[in-house]
């Protein structure tokens, strides 16, 4: 328990309130009533940010708090509280509507059909979080507490990104012009990439059995249909969709370490970037156990946990999941003989988990479920 709960709960009312003035029915003004909501929501984080910083560092340094990261929302129709839900202490989502405003920057006053629908489903599903889940999990706005060091976060982000594919390319390149001079086309990136090509995926991890021409383009198709992009030139396509991933995931790396987070990482493609940038750092035990936590976590997401999962009551099963404290007993199953999540055998981690996951968590509400029918 943090001292600071029933702040927390106000607060989380009040951002409550402000969500539900958007009209979520309506089609009319779309553009203006989602950056109104944005402004709302902005100044609302704004105003609260000192008083946040305090409440998410008692919070971090009582409990073992996850956020979930590279999602936007957590998508209760599609049954992610359960997973979600089941990993640490305290679960903390990350404001979906603040993470979308840079969706609207480049559409002004005209907005794709899937952006609308995207957005629309975010703001529902925080109302229902808010709503019926209000106990387990924890929206706050992370952006706004790191609004001081916005300025030199893009900075870091950009010498990393540089640095990533400097050394990827084992030539020191620092500019988009220096890029596209150096090479004209993408086969020739690829070639001079030679093996390391293979890391720069973007739409899942089948991306590394195509070209990189074919994995940029199936990135900018797909993220067309939410916000047009009208760039031709294959190398600037190259440096948008690689560098969105890489500052992405130092972003998650900086949170993590800045608030005392673990990240809870659904997409593989995250996970696979988090491990690259995070690895290189991984002497820190900290970092280290982050990644480890990391990649837990999307695995139990994915392989895990079962697709009917939502034929269990949730309350029951999420109880069950913070009193056994699940996420440890994977972490230790995995991890304790020494193996390297660099080295780890992600099938032989998958049976593992899902041997521990029925003896500890399906076979027990099994035999509760069959007491309380009796």
């Amino acid at each position: 328990m943090s001292k600071y709960d029933h702040e927390l709960k106000h607060i989380q009312q009040e951002y409550l309130a402000i969500l539900k003035s958007f009209p979520l029915e309506s089609d009319e003004d779309f553009y203006y009533h989602a950056v109104s909501l944005v402004d709302k929501c902005e100044l609302f984080w704004m105003s609260r940010r000192l008083e946040m910083l305090e409440i998410l560092s008692d919070l971090s340094a009582c409990a073992q708090c996850f956020f979930l990261s590279g999602a936007i929302y957590l998508d209760i129709s599609g049954n992610g509280h359960y997973a979600f839900g089941a990993i640490g202490e305290r679960s903390i989502i990350n404001d979906p509507v603040l993470r979308m405003k840079n969706f609207f920057i480049s559409n002004i006053n005209s907005v794709s059909d899937s952006l609308k629908h995207y957005f629309s489903s975010a703001v529902s599903d925080t109302i229902t979080v808010l709503e019926q889940y209000s106990d387990y999990f924890i929206v706050i706005s992370t952006e706004s507490l790191l609004y001081a060091d916005a300025d030199d976060n893009l900075e870091l982000g950009e010498k990393v990104y540089w640095d990533v594919l400097s050394s990827a390319l084992n030539y020191d390149i620092r500019d988009l012009e220096t890029l596209r001079n150096k090479f004209p086309t993408i086969g020739e990136l690829e070639k001079d990439l030679g093996i390391a090509a293979k890391r720069f995926i973007f739409s899942d991890l089948h991306d590394a059995e195509a070209s990189l021409g074919d994995r940029v383009k199936r990135w900018f198709a797909e993220n067309n249909r939410m916000i047009p992009m009208s760039i031709s030139n294959e190398i600037d396509q190259f440096f948008i969709a690689s560098k969105s991933q890489i500052q992405q995931t130092l972003d998650i790396l900086q949170k993590s370490l800045c608030f005392n987070l673990f990240p809870y990482i659904r997409f593989e493609v995250t996970l696979q970037y988090f491990i690259l940038i995070a690895g290189a750092f991984s002497d820190d035990d900290s970092i280290k156990l982050r990644i480890e936590y990391a990649l837990i976590s999307n695995l139990f997401d994915n392989y895990v946990i079962p697709e009917n999962i939502d034929e269990v009551d949730f309350f029951k099963h999420c109880q069950l999941c913070k009193e056994k404290r699940i996420w440890e007993i994977f972490r230790n199953a995995v991890f304790s003989d020494g193996t390297s999540f660099f080295s780890i055998n992600m099938s032989d981690a998958v049976r593992i988990m899902t041997e521990v996951y029925k003896a500890e968590i399906q076979d027990v509400l099994s035999l509760l479920e069959k007491e309380s029918g009796r």
